[in-house]
């Protein structure tokens, strides 16, 4: 039976390298750039920034960026991104009155890597979270809708944008929603999907409704800090801030993968593994807490090994043939972008 290839890349700020190194590695294994691996590629936060980078085109209806280049972006821009000056830690009260970092090396980092692209024109049916904190409601950008109305098509960087916009890291967004016609201000995906799996399930099934859905899902690294009860129990409101959003996101996404498990069984293939050696923070961009989150990626890969190699033959086009209705789709969304 033919399969509807759908790639989940989950939220996690800078922990973002982690899926990177194991895409890097897949790409390696298959030959062939993600983009041409996947038929749909969902992401959320950080997961949301990879998925645009591996979409935006490049020559010859190639990507412009291979999966090992988007984890460099995390390496190399990373420390600008996240630095913090005393000034700025003052004015910001240390990130409890307003957002702890600019934005402006973060969007100028995206526009250098999504350049002008539009949402319509990404390589691969591309689907990417953010929740607009005006309407109160959910946001997703999908490739599909873009193509089909323009008034879901937006600047790639600034879907990007949205997806990342970290509440106390970050400002958020000011962007028109998809279908929308006043702008809003838009969030961090992961509060609507940490782990953008079951999302990206469902609309590939909708998508492709003959064909049965198999998920490559890529987490950013387990937390496993315990929080103990003589600690726990006297903290307040402020103490508890910072805890209670790396916990939303990690409970999140820890469901999703027991629903998918029940849902899809072989052909949820979930990557994750515990953080060792490194910082939980979203915003760590040490050379050291790098070097140790791409240790991480590498163990990861040495422990998945096999089932990484069968799923890079498995993931080829060739091993998934499509129907010449199908080809004729891919060809006129080709022609008219």
């Amino acid at each position: 039976m033919e399969e509807v290839r759908v790639l989940a890349i989950d939220g996690g700020g800078i922990r973002g390298l982690l899926p990177g190194v194991v895409l890097a590695e897949l790409e390696r294994l298959s030959g062939q750039p993600t983009h041409q691996l996947f038929d749909l590629i969902a992401g959320s936060s950080a997961g949301g920034l990879v998925a645009a980078a591996l979409a935006v085109p490049g020559d010859q209806d190639g990507a412009r960026w291979t999966a090992n280049e988007v984890t460099g972006l995390f390496e190399r821009e990373g420390a600008r991104i996240f630095r913090r000056t005393l000034g700025r830690s003052i004015r910001t009260r240390f990130g409890f009155s307003r957002p702890r970092y600019s934005d402006e090396t973060l969007n100028e980092v995206l526009t250098d890597y999504c350049g002008s692209v539009r949402l319509r024109d990404a390589t691969t049916n591309l689907m990417i979270c953010s929740y607009d904190v005006e309407r109160r409601t959910p946001v997703r950008f999908n490739s599909w809708d873009a193509k089909r109305d323009s008034g879901h098509d937006r600047a790639l960087w600034q879907v990007a944008r949205a997806t990342i916009a970290a509440p106390t890291y970050f400002a958020p967004m000011r962007v028109t929603p998809p279908g929308k016609h006043a702008p809003g201000s838009l969030i961090d995906g992961g509060i609507v999907a940490h782990n953008p799996a079951l999302l990206g399930a469902i609309e590939g099934a909708t998508l492709r409704p003959q064909e049965q859905v198999t998920i490559v899902s890529l987490g950013t690294g387990e937390l496993n800090k315990r929080l103990r009860w003589e600690e726990a129990s006297t903290w307040g409101a402020v103490r508890w801030a910072r805890p209670m959003i790396d916990m939303f996101f990690d409970a999140s996404s820890s469901i999703v993968q027991e629903q998918l498990d029940r849902m899809l069984g072989e052909r949820n293939h979930r990557f994750q593994i515990p953080l060792t050696g490194c910082t939980e923070a979203m915003d760590d961009a040490s050379p050291r807490n790098l070097a140790a989150l791409r240790r991480n990626a590498e163990l990861l890969i040495e422990q998945r090994h096999d089932e990484l190699v069968q799923l890079a033959h498995d993931l080829l086009p060739e091993n998934n043939p499509v129907t010449e209705g199908d080809r004729r789709e891919t060809r006129e969304r080709r022609r008219q972008a």
